[in-house]
């Protein structure tokens, strides 16, 4: 079975001067039409997940609410371990996936996401605001194909 996973950073966030938290961070309007792009260009290729993991943060959980409707609504769960982190998690909350989720869109932030990323095909990459990168490989289970450099680059979509 193709398993393909989407690792995709937060659109355009307000600046975080004067909010309580860098967690509470929301999207600004120009955020929102990058991420409703982007959630297009998935449409386009065939590459609707069939399940999201999103950082909790306010600008991730409204990048995925602003996608979620054009790609078709999967299930989604909002992750706090998700906030700040990089590939351990990244890895930890996809190999707890059940084995039929076959395409899977991890929503979160850099630089953790840029080296995730990077990690997993084995190219440097760079994700900007809304940048979503598709990888995939050929495995029965995640945790087949979640090892070191175990997934082909696909593509890198930017919001246009």
């Amino acid at each position: 079975m193709e398993r393909r996973l989407i690792v995709m950073r937060h659109a355009t966030a307000a600046p975080g001067s004067g909010l309580a938290s860098d967690h509470v961070r929301p999207l600004t309007a120009h955020g929102t039409a990058e991420a409703l792009d982007v959630a297009a260009q998935l449409v386009e290729r065939g590459w609707q997940p069939t399940r999201a993991l999103v950082s909790d943060a306010a600008r991730t959980t409204e990048t995925w609410w602003a996608m979620a409707d054009l790609l078709g609504a999967p299930r989604s769960m909002l992750l706090s371990s998700l906030y700040g982190a990089g590939i351990e998690a990244l890895i930890y909350e996809v190999k707890r996936l059940p084995n039929e989720v076959d395409t899977v869109l991890v929503l979160g932030h850099n630089p953790g996401w840029s080296q995730a990323a990077s990690w997993l095909c084995g190219h440097t990459l760079s994700l900007s605001t809304a940048n979503a990168v598709l990888l995939s490989a050929d495995g029965s289970r995640w945790t087949d194909v979640l090892g070191a450099a175990g997934l082909t680059l696909r593509d890198v979509l930017r919001p246009e």
